[in-house]
Formats: structure tokens, sequence, C-alpha cells
């Protein structure tokens, strides 16, 4: 049986009912064959993805609350957690949301764009298994490590401020002394035995679950023993489409063709997305129309081969984009799964891992427990046209033996697709479509919304009011001279107590003030739900059927340039301007501080399809990659200067012009209805939405370009393995963190 193959067919009613037997299978495989007195522990952490939270702290924001959530977190909450029984269970929420526990307490742009917080998420895990071992060992009220103890160590280790033995060293000789001292008492009912840990992760957190039972294996517990003494393994990793994307991701090479742009920083890297040999199972489920430069995928080969086998690894390529393998997705996003939970593509991918996970000997609840504890809609409930679906849509895939090969079919498939639903003023064009007509469109755009916001916020009295109080601080600390006295190499004690008193006091007005703004939001767009903490007008208002006639613009001016004897047909024009080039000499506002190439005022016209009914822009253009590096997320907004389109990679040239070439497309439209059932209702659009932060995602690629992948050890395949530029090669292998990784600290 091979390691790589595509997913198994999904049979009537789903896999639920499937679990029994599954389980039967994988407790045999984590039970003591010795039936002894000792303890056998099983910890299972979810390490959840990029702006994805469903933690019971998060109240009034949880992902549940709009059906949201994703795998993983419904994987967390069919899990098992019987303490009594050495059953335990962490959920850690995903990069760029709030996890106070680590000093996270709202959502973040730098976390969601950069993944800050992704290594204190991998030493808050530890410091949940370390918890779960001392408490099994010395009693349920035991606690080794409380919170605000587990937040310094998480900020000190993984900031880099303090070397890890420095920080748990003492943590690990008071639990491994617990243990020794059970074994000399006798007390071996309260021993622990063995531990078997499980991980679970989806897109970052897939990544985050890497790094930890890297860190785990390799650094923090080596020799197969926590703190030197406790014997444990790693019974089975989860993951769902794992993406890295630490630092600045793999889509700044769309702009600027530098190496070290690949998303491999500080905690990803240095051959810590590999799988360790010592793993029991691993199962790594991805996308295959997943297109997005800024989420290049890490699969689980290393080199040609899959170490262990298809005993111990298996990778399974999947229809929809990232978050229709992993879940995040609410019914009825871009008018697709309009019949609820259960009509959503990830649902498929869930319960196939359900199933993988029991035969591997996870604690998950069976059938009639999840009914029992969750009511018939569950997390897990699946519709049968969806399955149908699938399994006509799997009918009619092509042998795969490689990532490649599964890749290179959905992008095809995708293209295809695109190019049907482009079909400017014809029946196949996209707004004619019932998904396009099903999708929420709100009355304002995120850029109109912001304008209107700064408009009210200028005018409001509690703004006004909040305003002036920064000033008054301001002008306090100023008039105390800390700058000056500190040149002069003097601040008393009292002086510098003050200064710090007025800088805490101007934090709390600037967030007073942040949280109003975000009132405001929810007041001019006339939302019904508040806007999240740390968020904006990207977040407040949804815009599905404006970034779908986007994307199918865009995609229209990608055919004007392969085929330019199409250009009328499409709507392609030559702009009547031309776009203004970045100052010379500029840098790009990021911790890289990567100077900006000197231009000379171009010349000559450039392709573009006047956009519809858009208030923001008149026009998309189409412009060579080495003229726009200033398209990057740390731009001013300005849509005559972003709305562009970057030219697709040379070596994808000729596989883009066959693949949407007309023949080829009326082919795909005769012969195809299942794909283009499955693409219609259910694959998303992940690129139409994707900002950076007010657009799209337009210099980090584009729909002629394809997604990166990694194959171990920090190397990487570019342009699905054609043309000179697509040769293995490897990216980023420096051991230690770079300053610039420091920088943003973590």
């Amino acid at each position: 049986m091979s390691v790589l193959r595509w997913p198994e067919k999904m049979p009537e009613g789903g896999l639920l009912s499937k679990g029994k037997d599954a389980y039967d299978l994988g407790k045999g495989k984590v039970r003591d064959p010795h039936a002894g007195c000792e303890q056998i522990l099983h910890i299972s952490l979810f390490f959840d993805g990029t702006n994805n939270n469903d933690d019971e702290s998060n109240k009034a924001f949880r992902d549940s609350k709009w059906k949201a959530h994703t795998n993983v977190a419904r994987l967390h909450a069919a899990a098992r957690e019987e303490h009594t029984y050495g059953i335990y269970r962490y959920y850690i929420a995903g990069v760029g949301t709030p996890l106070p526990e680590v000093g996270e307490t709202e959502y973040s742009s730098i976390g969601k764009g950069f993944a800050v917080g992704y290594g204190r998420r991998c030493v808050w895990a530890y410091t949940r298994v370390l918890n779960a071992v001392y408490q099994a060992i010395a009693g349920s009220d035991a606690i080794l490590i409380d919170n605000i103890e587990a937040k310094a160590l998480c900020l000190a280790a993984a900031d880099g401020f303090r070397p890890f033995s420095s920080v748990f060293d003492m943590k690990h000789k008071k639990l491994a002394g617990m243990q020794r001292d059970r074994k000399r008492d006798s007390h071996r009912n309260k021993m622990v035995k063995q531990v078997w840990i499980n991980a679970f992760g989806f897109s970052r957190g897939a990544a985050g679950a890497r790094s930890f039972i890297g860190k785990l294996t390799r650094d923090w517990a080596p020799g197969g023993k926590i703190a030197g003494e406790i014997p444990y393994k790693i019974n089975f990793m989860g993951l769902f489409d794992t993406v890295a994307s630490v630092g600045p991701p793999d889509s700044f090479k769309s702009a600027l063709d530098i190496s070290v742009f690949d998303g491999h920083f500080a905690w990803s890297n240095d051959g810590l997305m590999n799988i360790p040999k010592d793993v029991q199972r691993c199962v790594h489920f991805f996308s295959i129309h997943e297109q997005r430069m800024s989420f290049p995928l890490d699969t689980i080969r290393e080199g040609s081969a899959y170490p262990g086998g298809p005993g111990q690894r298996l990778e399974v390529a999947f229809p929809g984009v990232h978050s229709d393998v992993g879940g995040g997705y609410p019914p009825g996003d871009q008018g697709k799964a309009r019949d609820g939970d259960g009509d959503k593509l990830s649902q498929i991918p869930l319960h196939q891992m359900y199933i993988e996970a029991l035969r591997a000997g996870v604690p998950l609840q069976l059938e009639e427990e999840i009914i029992r504890v969750h009511g018939k809609q569950h997390d897990l409930v699946l519709n049968e046209p969806l399955i149908d679906a699938f399994n006509r849509w799997l009918d009619r895939t092509v042998e795969i033996s490689r990532v490649e090969d599964a890749l290179r079919f959905g992008m095809r498939q995708s293209l295809a697709w695109r190019t049907l639903r482009a079909r400017w003023n014809k029946g196949d064009y996209v707004t004619n479509q019932p998904f396009f007509l099903a999708a929420h469109e709100d009355g304002m755009t995120p850029h109109q919304l912001e304008q209107q916001v700064d408009k009210a916020m200028k005018t409001d009295a509690e703004a006004i009011k909040i305003r002036k109080r920064i000033d008054e601080l301001a002008a306090a600390r100023t008039a105390l001279g800390l700058a000056g006295m500190a040149q002069e190499g003097y601040i008393s004690a009292d002086q510098m107590q003050e200064g710090e008193k007025l800088d805490k006091q101007a934090r709390q007005a600037w967030d007073v003030l942040q949280r109003r703004r975000e009132q405001k939001y929810q007041e001019v767009a006339r939302a019904k739900d508040k806007t999240r903490p740390g968020e904006g007008a990207a977040e407040t208002v949804t815009n599905d059927q404006h970034d779908l006639r986007e994307a199918a613009e865009e995609f229209r001016l990608l055919l004007g340039y392969l085929h330019p004897e199409q250009r009328a047909s499409l709507g392609v024009e030559l702009s009547p301007m031309t776009p203004r080039p970045p100052a010379v000499g500029a840098h790009m506002l990021c911790p890289l501080r990567v100077p900006l190439a000197a231009y000379t005022n171009p010349t000559g016209q450039y392709l573009c399809v006047p956009r519809e009914n858009d208030p923001d822009s008149k026009r998309v253009l189409l412009i060579p990659k080495d003229f726009y590096v200033q398209t990057a997320v740390f731009s001013e907004f300005d849509a005559e200067k972003f709305d562009v389109l970057v030219l697709p990679a040379r070596d994808m040239l000729d596989q883009l012009r066959a693949w949407t070439a007309p023949a080829v497309v009326d082919q795909f439209a005769r012969q195809e209805q299942a794909a283009i059932a499955l693409f219609d209702n259910y694959v998303h659009d992940s690129r139409a939405w994707f900002r950076v932060p007010d657009f799209h995602e337009y210099a980090p690629g584009g729909y002629g370009w394809a997604r990166v992948f990694f194959i171990g050890h920090d190397n990487c395949v570019r342009h699905l393995g054609f043309g000179t530029d697509a040769l293995v090669k490897s990216v980023n292998t420096s051991p230690k963190p770079t300053p610039a990784e420091m920088a943003m600290h973590d």
C-alpha cells in the first residue's frame, strides 16, 4: 500500500458508525501488555490554525458560534478527558488570536501575518504535558507549573531570552524526583509507566504540532524520557494541510527573489518540520486546490521517500482549498455549503481523520457518546448530497504516485474551472451562478468602512475625550524631561517610576481608544456581531460577491495575457495610465529592512480589465514582478497603485497556456461535470477574499503561480516541478534564529 494516495470513498452516512471497529483495533496498540498497576497516560494536544480560536474562554468570539470551528477544534471536542483514567486533552488557540496564557489578549494582524506567538504555543503545550504527568503522579490537585509561571516560562523560552534548560531544569528535577519517590515508596499505582502523546494540527497549528514534537524528541525530552525519568512515545500525529509561514512567507518571492523568504524561520527551521522516526503513526491530509503563495505546503515526504513507509506515514490528497481540508469556513460562505454545517467539504477529511486517530488508539468518543453529549446536530454531521458529490469527483481522479502529481491534477482542474467561470458576458460567467447569487454582500467594502469610521472618530465625543487624555499624558511625560536626563546620565528612581506610570496610563488610554474604534466599526457597518478585539474593517464586513467578481476579473486578465487572441471577448484592454513606481532607495517597513530596487520611470501601457461595480478601484493591471516590490503587507492603501496582478512565473507558462486552452476547457465542461459541481457548490476561492491587508494577495503570487511545497530538511519544490527554477533547493538551514527573527520575538 502506498503512503501517498487519494482519500477513500465516503460510505452512506459517513464514518461515525465505523468508529467502534476502529477503536477496537487501536486500543490494543496502546494497552499495557502486562496489565500492571502502573499508570498509562494519554495526552492529546490540539493546535489550531491561524486566526482560529474555539477556546471556551473566548466566549463571545469562539468560532463555533458561527459553525466556523476547524476540524482540530471538532476533534478536540470529540476527545475524551478522564483524568482518573490518565486521559488528558489540551486545546491551543491559533496564532493571531487571543491566548492570554502566553500574553496575547486580542486578535492581531502580526500574529496572522508572521506567526508571532508560534513558539510560545509550542512551549505552552510542553507545560501542559509536564502538568498532566505531575498531576497523575502527585494527585489531582497537584500543580507543577501554575499559569503565571507557565506564561513566564513561555515568554522566556520561546522568545530566546533564556536557554530552555535554565528555564525548565527545576521543573524537570521536581517531576523526576516525584516519580522516583513513588517507586521507592512502592506506590506503583501512582507511578507512570508510559505516556502516549498525540498531536493534532491544522495550517500553522499543524506546523506548530510538528515543531512541538521535534523540540520534544530532540531537545526537551531526548531519549524517550520526560525529565530523564518518565518513558513516553509519540503515538499519533494528525495533520491538516501543514503551512509554516513563520516570518516573511514564500509569497514574497513573487516580488523579491530572495531565497531567505521561505516561511521557515525560527521555530520551524533546522529540520523541525521533519517527522521524527520514532513517531508511531503520522497522517497528513493536504489540499490540492490551494494556490496562495503565502501558504506553502510542508509535506511529510523527505526528499523522494517516506521514512518508515506506509506503516508509519500516510499522506492523502484532498479536494478543496486550505480550509476545505482543515475546516474553518462557516456554512454559506461565498455561497458554498448552503445546506448547513454538514454540507461543508471539510467534513469529509474530518471523518477520515477521526477514523485514522481511532485506529491508532487515540481516545476519542464513539458515535453513541457523541450524539448523547453533543446532540444530533453534532460537529461530525455529514449531508448525503455532499457525500455523493465527493464520491463522483473521486471517480474522475487520475493515478498519483507523488505530491507533484496530485498538485498538478488539482491546479489543472482548478484553472479549467476558473476559465469556464471567466467566460465574460456568457451564461458560464461567475456572476450568473447560483453560488454567486447566494453569496453575502454587505453595503460597504472594508476600505469604505475604514473611511467612514475615520470620519466618525473625528467627531465622536468619547474618542475626542480619550485623545485629549493621551495628549495630556504625553505632555506630562515630556515635562518630566527623561530624555534629557538620560543623555546626562542620571534619572532618579522617583522620576523613572513616574515615567513608567505615565507610560502605562498612555497604553491603557490607547487600548480604550482602540476599543472605541471597534465599536464604531460595528455601528457604522450596522453589523450584527461585534468587531473582535484587535481587528478592524476587513473583519467587520463581508463582501463575498465583490470578492468573487474581482477574482474572475483578475483571471480574465491572466487569460488575456496567456491567450492574446481572446482579449476582446474577455474584456481585456490596454491601460490608459502608467502605474507609479516606488521611490528610488525606498525601504519596506519590516524588520528585514530589505532595500527596494532603484527604478527608472517605466514607459508603455499595461494590460488591464475594468472593474465592475467596484467602489474602490476602476481597473486591475497586469505588471511584471520586478516592477512591483512595494506591494507587501506594509504599504498604505492606494487603489490606483495596488490593484494589480503580477505576471505568472516563466517556468509555468507552457502549462498555464495548455491547461486554459479553449479546446481543453470545452472538453472539461463536457466531461467533468462532477468536478464542476464540486467547485460550484463546495470548493471555496481562498485567494478571492485574502486581503494583505486591504486588497488581495496581489504581489504575493496570483492564479498563475503554483503552490510551493517542502519535502523535508527545509528543501522545497517550486512550480510543481516544472522548469529550470523548480529544482529542489535548500532555502534556509540556519540552526539559530537570525537577527530578523529575533526582532520579531518568535
